[in-house]
């Protein structure tokens, strides 16, 4: 399954194992999702990328099947990933149920160091945050108030920061957030 060059197949064949919550293809799958974290990687990265959705794929069947490091393991290369692999890293998280998921998400919001990486961090924590994240969000939603458009602090960064779509996109998760919070 891991050699095999169609995306398609191994996204089938990770849901496939996930149903079966088969424990002894774990280093398997999180093999196959390790990609992301080598230096030299074949395949394309990013959120629009199609292997993307086959990461994410194994990604939600790891999540399944039970409790693994691969979280941890992202986490801690974080910051020698480029920008294209950066940008999977929200959703990966989110997918892998990551207990640190809305510390690590409010770290990546706190560096400013992409426009759509931030933005793809809001968006997760609109669907996976907690409410540990409520007062740093308004924080932001106040310090963001006013701003317009500036060069991001990153390098290698695509896109100026926009306050102002960063702004709504904060209070939006705030809202959601506390919108989960009610009906728990």
């Amino acid at each position: 399954m891991k050699s095999g060059p169609d995306p398609l197949v191994q996204r089938r064949a990770a849901g496939y194992l996930a149903d079966l919550k088969d424990a002894d293809s774990v280093p398997l799958l999180e093999d196959m999702l390790s990609e992301v974290l080598k230096r030299v990687a074949f395949g394309s990265f990013g959120v629009r990328s199609f292997e993307f959705q086959t990461r994410l794929a194994i990604a939600h069947a790891l999540a399944k099947i039970g409790p693994t490091r691969i979280a941890d393991r992202i986490w801690e290369r974080y910051d020698r990933l480029d920008q294209q692999k950066k940008s999977e890293v929200p959703s990966l998280l989110n997918a892998l149920g990551d207990p640190r998921l809305t510390e690590h998400l409010l770290e990546i919001l706190d560096r400013c160091e992409d426009h759509q990486l931030m933005v793809g961090a809001l968006e997760v924590l609109a669907i996976g945050g907690n409410a540990q994240a409520l007062a740093f969000l308004r924080s932001k939603v106040a310090e963001w108030e006013g701003q317009g458009t500036e060069a991001s602090k990153a390098e290698d960064s695509t896109a100026p920061l926009d306050y102002f779509v960063l702004r709504l996109r904060a209070e939006q998760a705030i809202s959601q957030i506390e919108e989960r919070q009610k009906g728990s």
